[in-house]
C-alpha cells in the first residue's frame, strides 16, 4: 500500500498514453494546443517534486522550475 497520496495530472497521464505512439513533435504540438501553459507548469513542477521525493542516488540534471 502506498504510504503518501497519489495526485494525477491530465498532461501527464495524457503524455504518457501517447508517448512511443505518435512523433514527439506531434505530441508537443497536441499538449500545447489542447492544455493551458499553467496546468503543463504546474504537471512539471508536480513532476519534478515527487522525482525529488524519491531520494535517487543518481544526481538528476539541473532543470529550471518555471510556474505561472
Amino acid at each position: 500500500m502506498a504510504s503518501r497520496e497519489l495526485a494525477l495530472s491530465e498532461p501527464l497521464c495524457f503524455i504518457c498514453n501517447k508517448i512511443g505512439k505518435i512523433d514527439v513533435e506531434i505530441l508537443k504540438s497536441r499538449v500545447i494546443d489542447f492544455f493551458r501553459p499553467e496546468y503543463i507548469a504546474a504537471a512539471k513542477v508536480k513532476l519534478m517534486d515527487d522525482v525529488g521525493k524519491l531520494k535517487l542516488t543518481d544526481n538528476l540534471p539541473h532543470i529550471p522550475r518555471r510556474e505561472y
